[in-house]
């Protein structure tokens, strides 16, 4: 068969016999084998350690929140210098002063609007009555003191150099929910006390005893009087407490009665006794014979003593002991005679009363003292 070329494909041969298969592990061979086996060694390469693996491209998350805290501060830094620049001179808004809204005010404009507020209270804070009396205190005279200035200062400070993170936590606040500051009013308790005891000059009156004496044959008594002292601590207290309302308030004075030691109470058993022993002469009857103690005389014995009993103390009134007996001995000498003891003559043997004898008798002193206090 004659040879043709064909363009497409080349010229053709014809197929040679089957090919035998060999190992794949054998080189081929060519003219320069030798029939030895050639040794092939693959490249060196390190192990990569399992922990390095893991580490292997994720080494940046640990940036990630420094990114992020960065992010946020410079955010911050950002709307604070924006917020300051904006509100230059000025209080932020959302924030109030005691329920005054302070927004975007200077502080004079500030002060002048809590001023305009409280104006009354500032003025007279409180007023003191007792039964019709007024006293009308200064703040001054009270120790009250209210520092606007420092108020709507510190009203304007917030959010302003307290360091970042306070200023962000309060400019938060005030965006959120609004900030009303109170309005603080400190009060000195010395002058407070020195003006209260000042009134309690004024009102304050001692108690006044009541009294039993005897006049010429009369007794003569009268009626204790309660005295008054002003409660100056319970006070004070009732002015504090009316102050945290921040309105003028009117406070009633405190007071307490006063009971003196003898009252008229404590008097009136003493006061009878008396009027019963001056109420007419005490007669004495001896035989046939009337002795009196005439009422002026029983006057000069009379003894008026306080004594203290568990009920308090009580006036006591009674004879004096020795005035008595001393008077009563007297009278002993007048009525009283000594026995005289008969006279007889022997007259030979046969005796004779020449001179009655008598008997004699004396008055019981203790006896009779014992009666008369009966």
């Amino acid at each position: 068969m004659p040879q043709r070329n064909f363009p497409e494909y080349g010229p053709i041969q014809r197929r040679r016999g089957p090919v035998r298969p060999r190992p794949m592990a054998t080189p081929m061979r060519d003219d320069g084998y030798t029939g030895a086996t050639i040794p092939m060694r693959a490249p060196a390469r390190r192990a990569t350690p399992p922990a390095e693996r893991r580490r292997s491209g994720s080494g940046w998350w640990w940036k990630a929140p420094l990114i992020m805290l960065a992010l946020t501060i410079g955010a911050a830094l950002a709307g604070l210098t924006w917020l300051d620049r904006e509100y230059t001179n000025r209080i932020y808004p959302n924030v109030a002063l005691q329920g005054v809204n302070l927004s975007r005010m200077t502080l004079d404009e500030a002060q002048r609007s809590v001023e305009a507020r409280y104006g009354a209270f500032l003025e007279q804070p409180i007023t003191i009555t007792y039964q019709g009396r007024v006293w009308e205190p200064t703040p001054e005279e009270l120790g009250i003191h209210v520092n606007l200035r420092r108020a709507v200062t510190e009203a304007y400070n917030l959010g302003r150099g307290n360091g970042l993170v306070e200023n962000v936590r309060q400019v938060a606040s005030i965006y959120q929910q609004g900030y009303d500051l109170p309005l603080r009013v400190t009060v000195d308790g010395a002058m407070l006390h020195a003006y209260l005891q000042r009134i309690a000059a004024e009102v304050e009156q001692p108690g006044v005893e009541a009294t039993l004496s005897i006049e010429g044959a009369q007794a003569v008594a009268s009626d204790s009087i309660n005295g008054r002292m002003v409660l100056i601590d319970e006070t004070a207290a009732d002015i504090l407490r009316a102050l945290r309302s921040l309105e003028p308030q009117a406070i009633t004075l405190r007071t307490s009665e006063v009971k003196p030691q003898l009252t008229t109470a404590s008097i009136a058993e003493a006061r009878r006794t008396v009027e019963a022993m001056l109420a007419s002469p005490l007669q004495l009857r001896f035989q046939d014979t009337t002795y009196e103690l005439d009422q002026a005389t029983i006057a000069g014995m009379i003894v008026l003593q306080r004594m203290t009993q568990d009920n308090g103390v009580v006036l006591n009134a009674q004879l004096d002991q020795a005035k008595l007996e001393k008077w009563v001995t007297r009278l002993a000498d007048r009525i009283g005679r000594s026995s005289v003891e008969p006279r007889v003559a022997w007259n030979g043997g046969n005796l004779q009363i020449i001179r009655e004898g008598r008997i004699g008798y004396r008055l019981d002193v203790p006896r009779t003292v014992e009666m008369i206090n009966g």
